[in-house]
């Protein structure tokens, strides 16, 4: 007897050794819905099989694997969670998706734990907030964006929202803004001067419907790669003042309605360098028969005697002209008072078609005659 006895606490000795590896790799990130459906608490520990409640695993998906599947869908709104936790157990995990994961979520007012949220490994935090239409603030100031590459549809919806702290965002490799703070009406200000879009393509939509917002910081915005515009600023019929000077559209191929229906005044000011004269003659036609006050500046003689003669024929509205040097195009208002507000586009080094394009579908698709920048 005395050698099985042995044997046996032998075995269970070696059977508890063997467990004890296994039970630290239990560790798993799941999400638990409180039986009442308000409260959303993130985990990350090996206790999932005693959580009471509804229980997703982090990674279970609905809406043909589109959105988390404790989140809301635009079929069926989340219209019972009204506040989210993240655990202390969850700083420990480190997520690659955030995408979707309060979509939809129509109730929800508090989030709570932002510190147990390490978001250095998320590439996509698309729809992150999506419709999240009774929320009012959020501080993400924590946020570790470094890696991320996808924000569209971020906030798009947050009608609610009226502080939103983006300070600390690290965009570096974002490549897509588009519909970033779509419908985001309530918000009255965004300074978003930590932005770093050199590598973003798309910022479709990224401001439209913004329809509170007063101001805008985008002078530090890097354009240079980017290729669609179109409704960037539509709708956002409270605007004032907009600095775009620093904008490169060289690769823009869409800017459609990019400021329609701002219902402003707008001075514009085409700035022309180093374009062909096929290029000229169509934006200045484009220009002056959309009967909006203007100011053509231009770089070179010959043009500035062809400007003159299109605005003689074509301009139904007042238009004043002036030849200068590409470093002085900001200068050119200042020679004209009674013009506070206006809008550079400067083209240089393109051809005449693809130019033409882009010039047509700001000014002549838009309700350009009704914007203030």
């Amino acid at each position: 007897m005395k050698p099985k006895l042995l044997f046996s606490l032998f075995a269970i000795a070696i059977m508890l050794m063997a467990a004890l590896p296994t039970q630290a790799q239990k560790n798993e990130a799941y999400v638990v819905v409180s039986d009442d459906g308000a409260t959303l608490t993130f985990y990350y520990d090996a206790q999932k099989s005693s959580r009471t409640g509804t229980v997703y695993g982090i990674k279970e998906t609905r809406y043909q694997g589109r959105c988390p599947a404790w989140a809301g869908v635009p079929e069926a709104n989340n219209t019972w969670t009204t506040t989210v936790v993240f655990d202390t157990s969850f700083k420990n995990y480190r997520p690659t998706t955030t995408r979707c994961w309060f979509g939809d979520c129509r109730a929800l007012k508090n989030i709570t734990g932002w510190e147990n949220l390490n978001t250095s490994e998320v590439t996509d935090m698309t729809e992150m907030f999506f419709a999240c239409t009774s929320l009012t603030s959020l501080d993400l100031s924590n946020f570790n964006t470094a890696n991320v590459t996808n924000m569209s549809m971020m906030f798009m919806h947050c009608i609610a929202l009226t502080s939103l702290d983006l300070s600390s965002f690290n965009t570096k490799n974002v490549t897509n803004m588009r519909y970033m703070f779509f419908n985001c009406k309530a918000l009255s200000s965004l300074n978003l001067s930590s932005f770093n879009t050199k590598n973003v393509r798309n910022m479709s939509s990224m401001f439209s419907v913004c329809a509170n917002m007063t101001s805008i910081n985008v002078s530090n915005f890097n354009t240079e790669n980017v290729t669609d515009m179109e409704e960037m600023f539509m709708s956002c019929t409270k605007l004032t003042s907009l600095n775009l000077s620093n904008f490169n559209t060289a690769k823009v191929t869409r800017m459609g309605y990019m400021f329609g229906a701002c219902h402003r005044t707008i001075c514009f000011v085409l700035v022309v360098c180093h374009c062909t004269f096929e290029f000229l003659a169509e934006a200045e036609h484009i220009l002056c028969s959309a009967a909006i006050p203007c100011i053509i500046a231009v770089n070179g003689g010959q043009r500035l005697a062809m400007t003159e003669h299109f605005a003689e024929r074509y301009c139904t509205f007042r238009v004043e002209i002036c030849q200068v040097e590409r470093s002085q195009f900001l200068a050119v208002p200042k020679h004209t008072p009674h013009m506070d507000h206006f809008l550079c586009i400067e083209t240089r080094n393109v051809e005449g078609g693809q130019t033409d394009a882009s010039v047509e579908h700001i000014i002549h698709k838009t309700n350009f005659s009704r914007v203030e920048v």
